[in-house]
């Protein structure tokens, strides 16, 4: 489609002549046109190319365009079919929308008449391509929720191509994922029938479509053989129709080559597929980067489990009671045990001897200033002199919890081995944290010097490392102003040598958006204990914060609404545990708010059956249901105090399945059991006045019975009376309606010849044969318009007419209405007058067609009366509450008043057959006070003979739901 065409249509009708005059006239309304002479053809085009709407004719040979319409459907769904009907019913023409056509058109064709038909077609288009981006926009955001839920590659490369399959309406797709040297490509999925085995594949990152877009991180969209020379596909498929190879790219890398193919069908890769392949790359890419960093971090952490027993120094890591929670196999053997027989043991008595802690030990000083101590210890039991470490470790919301004892031989390689402890303990804390992205802080002489942030902030914030490193205020700004505080705390508190807890603050992306994040700090300390700086781990937790104050709402809700209800509830958990109550509960059944308060189950049955009538039933019930705890159950209960509850239990289920405990609902239904108590009473005091009553009618049933005889035998006689006049109505509809057909058949040839001639397209006309031609153009019209009026009538008599309703500006449609007739009134010195005061913007629901067809005829028949210097006025004005009353004022001729009933009736005119003046068929009024009708509306006409007419009429504002007749 060119920038500037208003659509692709595609026209089918085996009057080729008829077919190229349409195409030529849709071109030069700026539709791009292929036209074609059988169904068989069209369906050959539609394979290859794509169109917006198929204007086909209904009657045609072979392929007619029902089968037409199916078999354009099948390959297109979205589509948009127009039917063209001239020698067919309009009963086929409904057949055909049945199976899916937009609408249909009548022939001969009125560019006035199409136009409006194929705008419409051409909107409903529109929407159904925007519902098809809507839908796949949906489907990428919920597979975005997916992708980021998890961290396993295997899932999110799978899930892309699932949804790529879907999305491209596609055959085969593969996705490529280079290999740690980056030298190859290796396939880590792939969809498709026999695809399988490809599976694991390796091709070299040198060769190949998949290899050139690795290499250059450009998207590659291919339709048909491959003649491209800056790439060769390794294995040449001429079964590949359309394709698309596309880069995925994070942070500058490439993550991963996503490859789509379509060999069934003809179809090609459209933009907007291309365009949503794009958004499933750019979201599975950082997804692809996070997984891979995750898998780097779980092996870091086993790498740092098996040297932290391969380390050859004794390691011990102790909580805030002295006790080993893990020591090293190194420690283990200086112990003389294992290291599992190590843990739980406390290190006073296993290392030092002693019956308790000694104050000089590094932990002791440790616990007292929380501050990492560094000792000289000469331990007898371990055989040496020892530099002995503790450094504290804290729990994720800052609670310290430990320390690290790490004792080095100063003897031997006392100072690399000092700094081995301090980079293995340092990458032990940051990887046990989980981490989005790390940032590093300088500090000399207590003052911040530098800052750099990890490539990764990118992800978490919008901004880049270079962004942060070119303004050094860019984080503190992006900070959530109410939040400042809290982060100028926490920094505080490192910069005075302490090690606060993380704090969780919101910052502003770079989008605008309000993101919240955890910071957690880790300082670093000197030989000598000063700081040297610190590292800093911001994780985003915005989904966790909305999944907390959704919980938050949702409870507050549900203590709401059960404080609220009129009915006692109580929540008993699967130990048989009170767990939730209202206040209805403690004060329908009087027990003191304490007991319940208790959560003792048994205690509020005990004061329950105190209460109850039939306690024996009323306890054996309660154990039956907590014995079967799948059951539900309703009952009545009652108080020895008169009162009825209604007594209904559910119990609870879990969604796997697992039984949580047991729902009690009680209702207070006291005045509503007395109610039906009095009830009965009146209903047998009614019984008994009704026996009496049945007596005295039955000596009257006799007279009615012969009566009914009589009334049953006038109602067959009327009723047969009825279908006969039925039967006469159908059969006029349907002569009139096959009738009018019949002459379509022939004027479909004159009008649409004649115009041909007309326009010159077969050479040009003389100034009579132009004439002549107009005459015959003309007369087909004017018989063409009594025909769409006879069968506008028919279907409307026969029930057939269904209104198109929808809203439009009312003021609008009756000025263009108006404009229809300027020229001919200017001719004949008739003033056209248009008053209302009615706003500019009002609108209305009604059918647009049918409602201008109403003011046509209305409008013609005015002007067509009033004589040459007369005024015509149409009126419009609120009518009542929701009502609007058009009107159509003449001072033309006027009617009799004894004439006026004879108006509406169909080929009913007022003048002499045999001394007619004016022309006309008798049909539009009574047309129009039908189509009126249709839209809830009536008609009123006001005339006085010789002075002019008014014709009323009122209609809703808003149509009600379904219409027609």
């Amino acid at each position: 489609m060119t920038m500037t065409s208003l659509g692709r249509l595609l026209i089918v009708d085996d009057e080729t002549e008829l077919m190229a005059a349409l195409c030529e006239v849709l071109k030069d309304q700026g539709y791009e046109v292929e036209g074609y002479a059988s169904g068989k053809e069209a369906v050959d085009v539609l394979k290859d190319r794509s169109f917006d709407v198929l204007l086909t004719d209904l009657m045609m040979p072979g392929m007619d365009g029902i089968e037409l319409l199916k078999s354009a459907l099948e390959i297109d769904s979205h589509l948009v079919g127009i039917v063209m009907t001239g020698q067919g019913t309009v009963q086929t023409a409904v057949e055909a929308m049945k199976i899916g056509a937009f609408d249909y058109v009548l022939k001969p064709f009125k560019i006035g008449t199409i136009m409006p038909v194929l705008s419409r077609g051409m909107e409903v288009r529109r929407l159904r391509l925007e519902n098809i981006h809507l839908r796949e926009t949906v489907e990428i955001f919920n597979l975005s929720k997916v992708v980021a839920l998890t961290l396993d590659a295997n899932t999110i490369v799978s899930k892309i191509a699932e949804s790529a399959l879907q999305q491209c309406n596609a055959d085969e797709v593969s996705v490529m994922l280079p290999t740690d040297d980056g030298k190859e490509l290796y396939i880590a999925t792939i969809r498709g029938d026999n695809r399988e085995y490809f599976l694991g594949q390796r091709i070299s990152i040198e060769a190949g479509i998949a290899g050139w877009v690795a290499r250059s991180h450009e998207t590659v969209l291919l339709n048909g053989e491959v003649e491209d020379k800056r790439f060769g596909s390794l294995n040449p498929r001429p079964d590949i129709c359309s394709s698309v190879s596309m880069p995925m790219m994070a942070g500058g890398r490439l993550v991963g080559v996503l490859n789509v193919n379509v060999t069934k069908s003809r179809h090609q890769l459209n933009f907007g597929q291309v365009k949503a392949l794009s958004i499933l790359g750019g979201m599975a890419a950082p997804a692809l980067e996070n997984a891979w960093m995750y898998a780097q971090v779980r092996q870091a952490e086993n790498e740092w489990k098996r040297t932290f027993d391969a380390i050859i120094d004794p390691i011990m890591i102790l909580d805030t009671g002295h006790r080993i929670i893990k020591a090293n196999r190194a420690m283990a053997d200086k112990l003389g045990i294992e290291p599992s027989v190590a843990e739980g043991l406390t290190c006073y008595k296993e290392v030092h001897g002693m019956e308790g802690p000694i104050p000089t030990c590094p932990l002791s000083l440790l616990l007292t200033d929380r501050k990492t101590h560094t000792v000289e210890v000469y331990e007898e039991r371990m055989g040496g002199h020892f530099l002995v470490s503790t450094s504290p470790l804290y729990t994720p919301h800052g609670a310290l919890y430990g320390a690290v004892h790490y004792a080095k031989d100063i003897t031997r390689r006392k100072l690399a081995e000092e700094t081995l402890a301090k980079s293995e303990e340092r990458f032990r804390r940051l990887v046990e944290s989980v981490i989005d992205y790390i940032y590093t802080v300088m500090v000399e002489n207590g003052r911040t010097v530098a800052t750099t942030h990890s490539p990764a902030c990118a992800a978490v914030t919008g901004y880049t490392a270079e962004e942060y490193d070119t303004d050094p205020d860019l984080w503190y700004r992006m900070v959530y102003e109410e939040d400042r505080g809290a982060v100028m705390e926490q920094s505080r508190h490192i910069l005075a040598g302490e090690i606060p807890p993380p704090v969780e603050h919101r910052i502003i992306h770079k989008d605008g958006s309000i993101r919240w994040v955890r910071n957690t700090s880790v300082p670093s300390f000197d030989n000598e204990g000063r700081l040297t700086g610190y590292d800093g781990m911001i994780t985003d937790i915005t989904e966790r914060k909305a999944a907390e104050f959704a919980l938050q709402f949702r409870n507050l809700l549900l203590a709401t609404q059960q404080e609220v209800s009129i009915d006692g509830i109580l929540v008993v958990d699967g130990a048989s545990k009170i767990v939730s109550f209202n206040r209805r509960f403690v004060e329908m059944w009087g027990i003191p708010a304490h007991i319940v308060e208790s959560g003792d189950d048994g205690s509020v049955l005990q004061s329950e059956l105190g209460k109850v009538k039939d306690r024996k039933e009323f306890l054996r019930r309660i154990n039956y249901l907590y014995s079967h705890s799948d059951e539900k159950s309703m009952d009545e209960i009652t108080l020895l105090d008169g009162r009825t509850f209604d007594r209904y239990s559910s119990p609870m289920f879990g969604e796997d399945g697992k039984y949580y405990g047991r729902v009690w609902y009680f209702r207070d239904i006291t005045e509503r059991k007395q109610l039906e108590g009095k009830l009965r009473e009146h209903a047998e005091t009614l019984e008994g006045k009704v026996s009496e009553r049945t007596r005295q009618l039955e000596s009257t049933n006799a007279e009615l019975q012969l009566l009914n005889r009589e009334l049953e035998i006038r109602k067959q006689e009327s009723d047969e009376a009825k279908l006969q006049a039925e039967e006469a109505t159908r059969a006029k509809s349907d002569f009139l309606a096959n009738m009018s057909h019949e002459l379509r058949t022939p004027l479909n040839s004159i009008i649409g010849f004649s115009e041909i001639l007309k326009k010159g397209m077969f050479g040009q006309l003389s100034e009579k044969q132009d004439e002549f031609v107009g005459y015959i153009i003309g007369s087909g019209k004017h018989l063409l318009n009594l025909i769409n009026d006879i069968l506008d009538l028919s279907k409307v008599e026969a029930g057939k007419v269904e209104l198109e309703v929808g809203a439009f500006n009312l003021i609008e449609t009756l000025n263009a209405s108006l404009i229809m007739f300027r020229e001919k009134a200017m001719k004949h010195g008739i003033s056209l007058k248009f008053d209302t005061g009615l706003d500019t913007n009002t609108e209305i629901e009604a059918d647009e067609r049918r409602l201008k067809q109403i003011l046509f005829n209305l409008l013609s028949n005015a002007v067509k009366f009033t004589p040459d210097g007369g005024t015509v006025c149409l009126r419009a004005e609120k009518s009542g509450g929701e009502g609007i009353e058009i009107s159509v004022e003449d001072t033309g001729i006027g009617i009799r008043e004894e004439d006026i009933t004879k108006l509406f009736k169909e080929f009913s005119q007022l003048e002499s057959a045999y001394d007619k003046k004016y022309e006309g068929t008798g049909l539009g009024l009574a047309l129009t006070k039908r189509l009126i009708e249709l839209h809830g509306g009536r008609i009123r006409v006001d005339s006085e003979y010789g002075k002019g007419s008014k014709f009323s009429f009122v209609v809703p504002l808003r149509q009600g739901d379904g219409h027609g007749a």
